[in-house]
C-alpha cells in the first residue's frame, strides 16, 4: 500500500468528525436555550404562588416565633413577586440579635427565612447599669444568662463611641488569633493613646498595656515572662501597670 493510499484513509474519518461538528454545537445551543426557557417559565410561575407558611431557621438565642411573626404580616397571602424583600431585611434587622438574614420563597408557598445571629465575644453595662452582650463590631444586645457557663470577658468605655468599637475589634482578634491567651483576660478597654488599650488579668488582677500595630502573640507572651519573675506575686512590690508594647522589653510601673 502506498504512502497516498495511507493518506486516504486516515483523511475520511476525519472529515466526517469535522462535518458532525455543527450538529452537535447546535444541540448544545438548542439544550441551553431550552433550559433557559424553562428556568423563566418556572420562575414566573413560582413568583405567582402565594405564600401560605413561614418557617425560620438559625435562631439559638432568639425564639423562632417572634422572627416568624415580624415576617409573617409582610407575606403571608402575597404571591411572591409582591413581596418588597428589601423592606422585609429592614424589618428583621431591627432585632438586635440578628446579624444578617436571607429569605428562600418555595414553589410550595412556605417563605423561608434564614437567621445569623449575632455572636458575642464579651458583656458590658449600658446605661441602665444593666448587662448587654457584646460582639466583635461593638453591636450590643441583650444580654442571655448560659445555662452552659461561659466566662464572658467585660468590654469598659461607652457604648456606641469609636473607642469602644476597636476595643470589641481587638479583643475578637485575640480570640481568633491568639486564642491561648483569652483566658487571662478578665477586663478590657480603651488606653490612653488612640491605639493602646488595657487588660485588668483575670489571675492576679493586673493591668497590663497593649496596643493595636504590634504583634499581639509576641505582646501578651511577655505577660507569662512576668508570671515566671520573681516580681510576680512579691506582696511587697505595689505594681501599677506592666506595660508590653516595647520590643523586647517589658516594662513594670511601680506604686510610690
Amino acid at each position: 500500500m502506498t504512502d497516498a493510499e495511507n493518506m486516504n484513509e486516515i483523511d475520511e474519518p476525519l472529515g466526517q468528525v469535522k462535518s458532525s461538528r455543527p450538529w452537535l454545537i447546535l444541540s448544545l445551543l438548542l439544550v441551553v436555550v431550552a433550559i433557559t426557557v424553562l428556568s423563566v417559565i418556572s420562575d414566573e410561575w413560582r413568583d405567582n404562588r402565594s405564600i401560605k407558611t413561614v418557617r425560620v431557621f438559625g435562631c439559638n438565642m432568639l425564639s423562632k416565633n417572634v422572627i416568624a411573626d415580624l415576617v409573617r404580616d409582610s407575606v403571608k397571602y402575597l404571591q411572591i413577586k409582591d413581596i418588597d424583600i428589601s423592606n422585609l431585611v429592614k424589618i428583621v434587622k431591627q432585632n438586635s440579635f440578628v446579624a444578617d438574614v436571607r429569605f428562600n420563597p418555595l414553589f410550595n408557598g412556605e417563605f423561608q427565612v434564614f437567621i445569623t445571629e449575632r455572636v458575642p465575644v464579651a458583656v458590658t453595662v449600658d446605661m441602665d447599669g444593666g448587662l448587654v452582650f457584646s460582639d466583635s463590631y461593638g453591636s450590643v444586645f441583650p444580654f442571655i444568662s448560659d445555662t452552659v457557663t461561659f466566662d464572658y470577658p467585660v468590654i469598659r468605655g461607652v457604648i456606641g463611641t469609636e473607642r469602644f468599637i476597636s476595643t470589641a475589634y481587638l479583643l475578637n482578634r485575640i480570640l481568633n488569633e491568639n486564642p491561648e491567651y483569652s483566658s487571662i483576660i478578665s477586663e478590657i478597654m480603651p488606653g490612653r493613646g488612640k491605639e493602646t488599650f488595657d487588660i485588668i488579668t483575670s489571675d492576679y488582677g493586673y493591668r497590663i498595656i497593649i496596643d493595636s500595630k504590634s504583634d499581639l502573640g509576641e505582646q501578651l507572651a511577655k505577660y507569662y515572662t512576668f508570671l515566671s519573675s520573681s516580681i510576680c506575686g512579691n506582696e511587697k512590690i505595689k505594681i501599677e501597670y506592666i506595660d508590653l508594647r516595647w520590643e523586647k522589653r517589658l516594662v513594670i510601673g511601680k506604686l510610690a
